[in-house]
């Protein structure tokens, strides 16, 4: 067990499928793939903080063994059984900001575009610069969404303490784009009397168009 961030990380194998298929909402039937269980991030209204094998908050399970995993697993089929995409991270967050997360999730992402793979992600955290270079080269396969809710400091820190600062997801934004990505923002989830107000809902619309993301 190692404490990092303010975080500890537990190495584990995953011992079931990496790519399963979603049973739940829009996404049922489509291939998902989890890094780990449990997110660092730690938002206060995240609905897999509920889940009853979800570690306790200030844990998180990292698979470290799913880049061999996901690649036995694609071996063993012919390529027209591969599915043609992935949602990636529907309970935790690709881009944690721990050595270990990022390596595994660099090298399942790079498995899956080498292999005419596209994903998807959503993120709060930060994308580091390896993750752009890899990205350019498969900049059409890839659909990126970054989750920012307010501009407000204090929202983030009461509510997303452990994501990347408004300012850092915005700078996902310009980064996206200048390497031919579009991202899309979700702006959820509202808070009333938080995060509706116009004041605010006006700033973070400003700081959007800025950049090149329309409504």
């Amino acid at each position: 067990m190692e404490e990092i961030f303010s975080f500890k990380v537990i190495h584990r194998d995953k011992r079931s499928r990496a790519l399963t298929k979603a049973n739940f909402g829009c996404l049922t039937g489509l291939y998902t793939l989890n890094i780990t269980m449990g997110c660092s991030f730690s938002c206060a209204y995240c609905y897999a903080r509920a889940y009853p094998n979800a570690p306790h908050q200030g844990i998180v399970e990292l698979f470290s063994n799913l880049p061999k995993l996901l690649e036995r697993e694609l071996s063993s089929k012919r390529r027209k059984e591969w599915p043609d995409y992935i949602i990636m991270n529907t309970a935790s967050d690709c881009f944690q900001p721990h050595p270990d997360i990022l390596q595994i999730t660099y090298e399942v992402m790079e498995t899956l575009l080498k292999k005419d793979i596209g994903f998807s992600f959503l993120t709060k955290g930060f994308i580091p610069a390896n993750f752009l270079d890899l990205f350019k080269k498969y900049s059409f396969m890839i659909k990126a969404q970054i989750g920012l809710v307010s501009l407000s400091n204090k929202f983030w820190k009461h509510f997303e303490p452990g994501a990347a600062s408004p300012e850092q997801r915005l700078e996902n934004v310009t980064r996206l784009k200048e390497i031919g990505i579009q991202p899309e923002v979700r702006m959820d989830p509202i808070v009333p009397f938080l995060t509706d107000g116009q004041e605010e809902v006006d700033k973070l619309m400003r700081a959007l168009n800025e950049r090149g993301i329309e409504a």
